[in-house]
């Protein structure tokens, strides 16, 4: 859990703390790429430990990637989760990545994002020019509330046509 008083929420549960695992891929200390992945809506960082490392520790080892510091925030919380707005927006754009910079990672963050992630990071990236080193949106979610698309039948905001 990383301290995070400006994400503090009283009465929808948010106490002031976000969970964010950590993984040190190859030699994954100071030199390794830093990179900041936001789960798809309603994932955290064991589905991710179980899906996505055993790829990235793959890709490591076999030196298709250099070695990689990896931070997974927690896609569940009281904030809407994968929607990555607001004030989480703001503390994963500055707080995490100035927490990145303290444990000896100099270099700017790659942000990587899946499903409701990748919007997330999409939007982080936009609004953020210059913070991170790149973004990769992988399966984005490209709904928003508000959204009046009409091209598929599951899209929320049909019914508010």
């Amino acid at each position: 859990m990383l301290p995070a008083p400006s994400l503090q929420v009283p009465g929808v549960g948010q106490r002031g703390e976000v969970t964010v695992a950590f993984h040190a891929l190859g030699r994954g200390g100071k030199g390794a790429v830093p990179v900041l992945y936001l789960p798809g809506f309603d994932a955290g960082p064991g589905e991710v430990a179980k899906t996505v490392l055993p790829a990235l520790e793959a890709a490591v080892k076999d030196g298709r990637l250099p070695p990689l510091a990896l931070a997974v925030v927690d896609g569940r919380n009281a904030l809407c989760g994968g929607l990555y707005a607001g004030a989480w927006e703001a503390w994963l754009a500055q707080a995490l990545p100035a927490h990145l910079r303290g444990a000896g990672h100099t270099g700017r963050p790659l942000l990587v994002g899946h499903s409701m992630g990748a919007l997330g990071a999409l939007k982080l990236a936009a609004a953020h020019p210059g913070q991170f080193a790149g973004v990769v949106a992988i399966s984005p979610r490209t709904w928003w509330p508000g959204c009046r698309r009409t091209c598929c039948s599951d899209c929320p905001s049909r019914t508010s046509l």
